[in-house]
């Protein structure tokens, strides 16, 4: 017996008047008020995050590979983060094509504005599917790793995302209407596909990250967690 789930009525809050302090909106503005207010009202209104976890066997085979459901995969962190491990979870989070309705390609700021919203959905089908599977694989405590996380081709390559979309089937794009381009991009955009494992350490994968600015960041680079991934 397969063990998975598939949410596709996350709930989520938009709050706007945080929303508007993080936007450094003005209450006195009342067309920025009337535009960006309507915009968050159409977020909450449509949005539909969604994911789906399904359990795999897990192997370390060596020091830069792992088997996930029998499917091999190379990568030296990846290896690291699932020895010893028996089983992971192979998951996929979106905020839902039906936010795209939200972009306005004539209006750039608009669009930065709906990505930001787009990201609040993301975070809360985070939060639904890692307490979903905790709850129902009884697990105190996961952690992830995404192809493509990072800075580098050492972390695990963009190009995994082909076999993990093939492990399961093509179910990702079937229930939650996320498609995969020849390019390794994913669509909608906001949406993370990757593993987890069950651990008792914590681990974000913006910790092997340099890059600076980036609005998705959970962690701080972590030079002794670098040292030990590459050396």
């Amino acid at each position: 017996m397969i063990c998975e789930n598939t949410l596709t009525d996350i709930p989520f809050e938009l709050d706007q008047a945080e929303i508007f302090r993080q936007w450094q909106i003005d209450e006195d503005c009342l067309d920025d008020i009337g535009e960006f207010g309507g915009l968050i009202a159409r977020a909450q209104a449509t949005g539909r995050p969604k994911g789906l976890w399904r359990e795999f066997p897990l192997r370390t085979t060596g020091e830069e590979t792992a088997e996930i459901g029998g499917v091999t995969f190379r990568s030296r962190l990846l290896a690291k983060m699932l020895k010893g491990k028996k089983r992971g979870w192979v998951f996929c989070i979106t905020c839902g094509k039906e936010s795209d309705a939200l972009l306005d390609p004539a209006d750039p700021l608009v669009s930065w504005r709906a990505d930001e919203l787009r990201m609040r959905m993301l975070h809360a089908a985070r939060l639904a599917v890692e307490n979903d599977l905790k709850t129902q694989c009884r697990v105190a405590k996961v952690i992830s790793l995404a192809p493509g996380s990072g800075e580098t081709e050492q972390l695990w390559s963009i190009t995994a995302l082909g076999d993990l979309f093939a492990l399961v089937g093509g179910d990702f794009t079937a229930r939650l209407g996320v498609e995969l381009t020849p390019e390794y991009l994913m669509l909608p955009a906001k949406t993370v596909c990757g593993i987890f494992v069950e651990s008792e350490h914590d681990f974000q994968s913006c910790m092997l990250c340099r890059k600076e600015n980036c609005t998705g960041r959970r962690a701080a680079f972590d030079q002794s967690a670098w040292n030990v991934v590459n050396h």
